[in-house]
């Protein structure tokens, strides 16, 4: 269906509405007190109308929605409304760096394509343990196909669209770890589960200097990572001494193991015997872009298909995990679940986990759970509860690949990219604007071992790409 979407250019052919970026004086108010409750985020502006325009184009494809008569909804009526409301939710977030859609709707299909000047990464809330950055429109466009039978919908994506990827600091604290591992003779050829909690078990050691790496420990060659914040979500918690090691392992060794997928399909469905929608997707291997140099790709997928064998399948504290980490477990939900005869992701929280979080901002100084880092670097620790979504999207500074060879960064029409903190992707409605841009990849490897540092007044950071992502597995 790829060739049917339009190319997005130029922007004023039929069917292109451009979406302007949101200006930043209309932001809401922040609350008078910080301790006070918070209430449901508003979208920016260009989120709500890009939102607005895809529903009205889509009432072909939607009818009972556009006329109110969702009450008496049909069951593939419904499936179709998820499809589609997923499909919007992922563009709403995106909308302040595209700069056009266009929509094709007939009553057996929906089309939707949108392009982009800039390669866009998503960073999800550290808290939901989910150890992946998001890439989208690495091709400089995103597209879906929206169908449907009378038992399932099913949501097709047009190739080089939507990627996850390791976040930051995981490639080379993987690479150092396994280097370490195969230094002592502990290396692995096709691990089963057994051999995966034994190594889960060495990477805490590994990591916190202990066992046989006993006073080399290696959290502080990548505090500040990403990789760091989600690990001590759980380990350096108030809770964290409670947590078994198994936990642990699965957590770090999982995040170290990630690999970069693409996906193909989204697909949607009810569940038995309580009747509710589940999602199911479909990837498939990714070439290996701006992750650093990663030399051990095998041990890395074998590894995490042990680790997310044990999350889908486990059944002793399932429900645990699913009530603390429930992005991070319906996230392996949705990618494997059907693959093991069990139940797929629940589509309430996968919506969830694909909604822009609107406020993003650090924990307040008076928050007696939040560690100290949480208060003065984390900019996701506000992505939680029912009425807030888990990513924060910000401009990458590359510019996609185009057909015909990759693209200039400084084509025209496309910001400059002068200066330290070149491009600035901001995140709306925050208080302290959370400006960080992907930068110089090399720099970032190189200086991997110091913090990472949030570009606020003059300071900036050019490794501050790899704060934008997450994803994690069973019981933490």
């Amino acid at each position: 269906f790829g060739s049917s979407l339009c190319c997005c250019r130029p922007l004023m052919q039929e069917g292109h509405t451009p979406h302007p970026t949101k200006n930043r004086s209309a932001d809401p108010p922040m609350l008078a007190s910080k301790l006070a409750p918070r209430p449901s985020p508003e979208p920016c502006s260009s989120e709500q109308t890009l939102r607005d325009e895809v529903w009205e184009k889509a009432a072909a494809f939607c009818r009972e929605r556009h006329s109110g008569e969702g009450a008496e909804e049909d069951k593939e009526t419904r499936l179709r409304q998820e499809a589609v409301q997923f499909a919007v939710t992922l563009l709403g977030g995106l909308a302040k760096f595209i700069k056009g859609t266009h929509v094709v709707a007939t009553s057996a299909s929906l089309e939707i394509s949108a392009c982009f000047d800039w390669v866009v990464l998503g960073e999800t809330a550290s808290r939901s343990r989910l150890p992946v950055t998001f890439e989208a429109g690495r091709s400089g466009r995103i597209g879906f196909r929206i169908t449907s039978e009378p038992d399932r919908a099913r949501l097709d994506i047009e190739p080089d669209s939507l990627f996850t990827r390791p976040v930051e600091g995981a490639v080379e604290a993987g690479n150092r770890f396994f280097a370490d591992l195969a230094e002592k003779g502990l290396g692995i050829g096709r691990p089963n589960l057994a051999d995966a909690e034994r190594v889960a078990d060495n990477a805490v050691d590994w990591w916190n200097g202990a066992g046989l790496w006993a006073g080399e420990g290696h959290d502080n060659d990548f505090e500040g990572t990403k990789l760091c914040m989600i690990y001590n979500t759980v380990a350096k918690s108030k809770y964290g001494s409670v947590v078994p090691k198994k936990a642990l392992g699965s957590l770090l060794l999982g995040s170290l193991s990630v690999t970069p997928l693409e996906y193909r399909a989204f697909e949607w469905m009810f569940a038995e015997p309580d009747g509710k929608v589940v999602v199911h997707c479909t990837t498939v291997e990714a070439e290996s872009r701006h992750c650093g140099d990663d030399k051990f790709p095998m041990w890395r997928r074998a590894l995490s298909a042990r680790i997310e064998e044990d999350a889908v399948t486990q059944t002793t504290g399932q429900k645990l995990a699913e009530k603390f980490a429930a992005s991070a477990v319906h996230f392996v939900y949705m990618r494997l679940a059907r693959g093991y005869g069990r139940r797929s992701a629940d589509s309430e929280i996968v919506l969830r986990l694909f909604t822009p979080c609107r406020c993003p901002k650090t924990a307040s100084k008076w928050d007696m759970l939040a560690q100290d880092w949480q208060k003065s670097v984390d900019t996701t620790y506000s992505c939680s509860g029912d009425k807030e979504g888990r990513i924060v999207w910000r401009a990458s500074g590359q510019a996609p690949a185009m057909p015909g060879g990759a693209a200039s960064v400084q084509q025209a029409g496309a910001p400059p990219m002068s200066g330290l903190l070149g491009l600035m992707g901001i995140a709306c409605c925050t208080q302290r604007a959370d400006s960080r841009v992907e930068g110089s990849l090399q720099a970032r490897d190189a200086q991997a071992t110091q913090p990472g540092l949030c570009c606020t007044g003059t300071k900036s950071s050019t490794r501050a790409e790899g704060f934008w992502n997450r994803w994690v597995w069973s019981g933490a």
